[in-house]
């Protein structure tokens, strides 16, 4: 096929996507364009895909239109900076799954065992899971050598797989975020990274939180004026902090795995904590760029009446519910961190190999 052929495609594509993203939100229409930048890379069978689009169409091609489009219909609302930073992100997210692809599905294995576990100490609700997975991390349950620290150093920060900073036994808001995420996925629920910002926490009263030890490095490094400024801009921008989304039932909520908080989704733009008085700065399209799934889940909570879901009661009562079965079977949770070990000692030593090519 030649240049001009390849052209005078590519301009009908991006027609047809204008026309699909007619009578929709500019946030929607931001999701519908990350959405079909997922189909392209995530799809599993390529071959077809290439057979519908056309054998000479290409990934490229494709998101060059997509490109074009989202400049069209949402300049007003996404910059070239933004645009080219969605391309970079899901294009690295793609690769990433290939790349990464043994330690996925180990790390599947892993959360189907803990599933399992959920299933056998009869935690069926998203906030018993979710106060689980966070027992689960704070202690190691998720590292190789069966010990976690809060550590801001010594990440892979891999695009579209944080969850596997969990392994070698550290990692940030980020990585639990996302690895609460897939263990939600994996036991059936609706989940996905919810980005933001948070203030400090140690001035506001934030109410109940559960009996959960948390390790944290003490952090040691100097930061000058300019940079401070810098990043403080940036944070309103983009945030700083990442949580839980969740979907159980119809309703929304967020859950925080390293602060331990239950949030109540009150619009687009801010969370609640459940317990307390404190609000989170909601950044969808920060959360968007992070994700490697379509985002749909997004979008569905922005169609659906905001309510506060949950109360204060209800997250109490899961967390001291929750944490008493936890306690008596204790040895439970460690049988079955015995036979994840070797999974988890396997992810460790591919992410040193791939570290070091």
């Amino acid at each position: 096929m030649g240049t001009v052929e390849r052209a005078k495609r590519r301009l009908q594509r991006e027609k047809e996507i204008e026309n699909q993203l007619q009578g929709l939100t500019d946030i929607q229409k931001k999701y519908y364009i990350c959405q079909k930048l997922n189909e392209i890379g995530l799809v599993t069978d390529y071959d077809q895909l290439q057979e519908i689009m056309g054998n000479d169409w290409t990934t490229k091609d494709e998101i060059s239109a997509l490109s074009a489009a989202l400049a069209v219909t949402s300049k007003q609302k996404i910059n070239p900076i933004h645009r080219s930073m969605l391309v970079s992100m899901k294009n690295t997210q793609v690769g990433n799954q290939d790349w990464y692809q043994e330690t996925n599905a180990l790390f599947q294995n892993v959360l189907e065992q803990y599933k399992t576990l959920s299933q056998d100490l009869h935690l069926e609700k998203a906030l018993d899971k979710s106060c689980l997975f966070t027992y689960l991390l704070w202690n190691g349950y998720f590292s190789y050598n069966k010990q976690h620290l809060y550590d801001i150093k010594n990440r892979y920060n891999i695009a579209g797989m944080y969850f596997l900073d969990l392994i070698p036994g550290g990692g940030v808001c980020l990585n639990y975020a996302d690895a609460l995420s897939k263990y939600l996925q994996v036991c059936g629920m609706e989940s996905d990274i919810l980005a933001c910002r948070v203030s400090s926490l140690k001035k506001h009263d934030l109410g109940y939180r559960p009996n959960i030890v948390r390790n944290q490095r003490k952090s040691t490094c100097s930061v000058s004026k300019l940079l401070m400024t810098s990043l403080s801009w940036l944070t309103k921008i983009y945030g700083n902090h990442a949580v839980t989304l969740i979907k159980e039932q119809n309703r929304y909520l967020a859950y925080d795995p390293t602060n331990l908080l239950v949030l109540n989704i009150d619009n687009e733009k801010t969370a609640s904590v459940v317990t307390g008085e404190f609000q989170y700065d909601l950044k969808l399209w920060t959360s968007f760029l992070l994700t490697n799934s379509n985002g749909q889940i997004y979008n569905d909570m922005l169609a659906h009446p905001f309510t506060n879901s949950v109360q204060g009661k209800e997250v109490i009562s899961s967390f001291e519910n929750t944490l008493s079965i936890i306690h008596k079977e204790q040895s439970s949770l460690d049988a079955v961190y015995d036979t994840v070990q070797s999974d988890l000692n396997q992810i460790n030593q591919i992410l040193i190999k791939k570290a070091n090519k």
